[in-house]
């Protein structure tokens, strides 16, 4: 799965649809993936701090700064999709520093130059890890679903397994800290523990 369409492929596979070698066919599969692949991808990095998608950058202060509330502005990279907690020195474990995101800027009383650690936007999948491939196809299929499966029972057994499948893959990224355990969706614990 290192394209695009090969993504689409597996989210495809998922609801039972039929595969796709180009987003720009004039069939049903490619027009609901093109439409829903971009916004299922962000989401999907939005989740987790993926380790494959982890930046650091140095800011500069901007002008003007707020009118009030915070001393300093700073203008968040282009491809910054949530910024993880804020340090006085950058690093993981230095001390919390608050701040307010408004649009494209960030907030802090966090004198220049700020250190950030952010989720960037990766839009090439061979710049992506398997798991977070995985993931994002596991999303694009709950969000297709809806366009080409009728039943609304295979519906929600195809959004609960998408969801399982996303969890395990956070829990298996190597991101640092305490592992993350995938719970199973509850139809699957109703039906194996009984």
């Amino acid at each position: 799965m290192s394209s695009v369409v090969e993504i689409c492929n597996a989210a495809l596979g998922r609801v039972g649809g039929a595969r796709i070698s180009d987003l720009n066919l004039a069939v049903k599969e490619a027009r609901v993936c093109k439409a829903a692949y971009p916004e299922a991808r962000d989401a999907t990095l939005v989740m987790h701090h993926w380790s494959v998608a982890r930046r650091r950058r140095t800011l500069a202060a901007v002008s003007p700064g707020p009118e009030w509330g915070w001393r300093y502005k700073y203008l968040l990279p282009s491809d910054c999709l949530r910024e993880l907690p804020l340090t006085e020195d950058g690093a993981e474990e230095g001390a919390e520093v608050k701040a307010s995101r408004e649009g494209r800027y960030l907030l802090t009383n966090q004198p220049p130059p700020l250190r950030l650690r952010y989720t960037a936007r990766i839009e090439n999948p061979q710049d992506m890890g398997p798991l977070l491939r995985a993931a994002i196809s596991a999303e694009l299929a709950s969000r297709i679903v809806a366009d080409l499966v009728g039943d609304e029972g295979d519906r929600r057994r195809i959004r609960a397994e998408a969801q399982f499948d996303i969890r395990k893959a956070i829990s298996r990224d190597d991101t640092p800290g305490v592992p993350r355990q995938a719970e199973r969706p509850e139809f699957l614990r109703t039906r194996t523990e009984t």
